[in-house]
């Protein structure tokens, strides 16, 4: 009977049992290529931001200097293509494989030791600096650079601590409603909650709770002593206890570390079988809203890797055994670009038909013999396939394929044998009886562009788990010839 079918294919245990093992070691070699190449991009961040806060404090009075506030305009400039520069560099695709990844992060630290040193000897740089200084020593009433500096808060040359200058105004011109050692304590807190805020892992609720922390001491301070106390008070709570701000972002960091060492792996078990490679982009850190979104989405990604490595180990085992009946290679196909699950393509080598395996998201595959045809495209799109259904072929197209269908059906229970004794066991749902109202035809768009696709993620519902649509019952209308 080789009308439509729909069937359940289920690896046996024993494959189960190996691909699990094969996931976790990938997954290891991976996470330890990751976690090097995250310790080049923290470098590199580190060396960008040195850059911009270079002798900012000399940069800010010449802002504020009339007649050479265009040098500082220069200078700013300058660090900003260096640090645009460096900041390429972390956005760079990292690859999947860890020998990749690793020469990869090796390629990016070269590069930026290289910026960092060009940065140093940038003579336009340190003319602009001279320049500065030159006009500094020529100022007859130094009482104009002292108040310079004061209003900037006289942060110091080397800038070691990442205080937001506009903070440190407000506080200046309120130092005379507060304590001394108050001022001191808020100083500090904003300070500490500046750096922290600076980190690129940083879920956005906490965020946000230390933007509200930095308002709340910077409003408090306006209002006196008292005010400022009780506020700065509920800061050093939020950074005590188990769930410090300090210790969750932390944890994020670590948590985010895991995500893109299994986003590598999912992304590369996901272009295992692929013609059309996914490209690598993964969400940023502040894409996550909190540490428990950002758990779900590991455990889901990491489900999500299972079932498509267990995929790819069936489709493998097809290839394998239609190999065996003068069928090629399965070839992936789009009929829709929201689609669910995947169809595949395995067309025989001589007679112009193939078989349609269309695989859902859990272990359901419908199987069908199909005409196939190719037509050429200029535009290149995600979609590479259409259907011609059934009440598009004329009369004579219909007897070819129907009759293409009863020799499939000969040696289908062959087949089904042959997997089994792969590993991949066939459990067959439905049937029908070859029949002419089963014909039709599947046309290949071959696109005069290469097609780039997009860069994919796990989907993730409201609460847990994956997001997964129901094709089985379009499958079992397929199956029987209702679509």
């Amino acid at each position: 009977m080789s009308g439509p079918k729909l069937t359940e294919a289920e690896l046996e245990e024993r494959r189960k049992a190996e691909l699990k093992k094969q996931i976790e070691e990938r997954r290891r070699q991976i996470k330890e290529a990751t976690d090097k190449y995250h310790e080049a991009e923290n470098e590199i961040k580190n060396i960008r931001k040195s850059i911009l806060r270079d002798r900012s404090d000399i940069v800010a009075m010449a802002k504020a200097t009339p007649g050479i506030e265009w040098i500082a305009d220069r200078i700013a400039e300058i660090k900003s293509e260096y640090a645009g520069k460096l900041f390429k560099l972390t956005e760079r695709a990292h690859g999947t494989e860890a020998e990749d990844i690793l020469r990869n992060a090796a390629a990016i630290r070269r590069e930026a030791e290289a910026l960092e040193a060009a940065y140093d000897k940038d003579e336009e740089l340190a003319k602009c600096f001279d320049q500065i200084m030159e006009h500094f020593q020529k100022i007859r009433d130094h009482k104009e650079f002292e108040e310079n500096a004061t209003e900037i808060g006289k942060t110091k040359a080397n800038q070691s601590t990442f205080i937001d200058i506009n903070y440190e105004l407000e506080l200046n011109k309120i130092s005379e409603k507060v304590s001394n050692d108050l001022k001191e304590s808020a100083k500090e807190a904003i300070n500490k909650l500046s750096e922290m805020l600076d980190s690129d892992c940083i879920a956005e609720k906490d965020a946000e709770a230390m933007r509200n922390h930095i308002k709340e001491i910077t409003t408090a301070a306006s209002e006196g002593d008292s005010a400022l106390k009780i506020s700065i008070g509920m800061y050093k709570g939020a950074m005590a206890g188990q769930e410090s701000l300090e210790k969750r972002i932390r944890k994020f960091e670590e948590l985010y570390k895991t995500y893109k060492a299994d986003y590598a792996l999912f992304i590369n078990t996901k272009n295992a079988m692929r013609k059309r490679k996914i490209p690598v982009k993964p969400r940023r850190a502040k894409g996550f809203k909190s540490i428990e979104d950002l758990e779900n989405y590991i455990q889901v990604q990491s489900e999500e890797i299972t079932r498509i490595n267990e995929q790819n180990e069936k489709r493998k085992l097809i290839n394998e055994v239609m190999h065996k009946y003068d069928y090629k290679m399965c070839e992936d196909i789009v009929f829709h670009e929201d689609e669910a699950g995947s169809h595949l393509i395995c067309q025989h080598e001589s007679d112009g038909t193939a078989i349609h395996y269309h695989m859902d998201e859990s272990e359901g595959i419908m199987i069908e013999v199909v005409g196939l045809e190719k037509e050429k495209t200029k535009k290149a799109q995600k979609v590479s396939a259409k259907r011609i259904e059934n009440d598009k072929l004329d009369e004579s197209e219909k007897e070819d394929l129907y009759s293409k269908q009863t020799e499939f059906c000969g040696i289908f229970t062959q087949m089904a044998e042959d997997l089994e004794e792969s590993g991949l066991n066939l459990k067959v749902q439905t049937k029908n009886v070859p029949d002419k109202k089963h014909s039709k035809k599947i046309v290949m768009l071959e696109s005069e562009e290469e097609y780039v696709p997009e860069a994919e993620e796990v989907v993730i519902r409201t609460g847990t788990g994956t997001k997964k649509t129901d094709v089985t019952t379009k499958q079992k209308e397929r199956a029987i010839g209702k679509t």
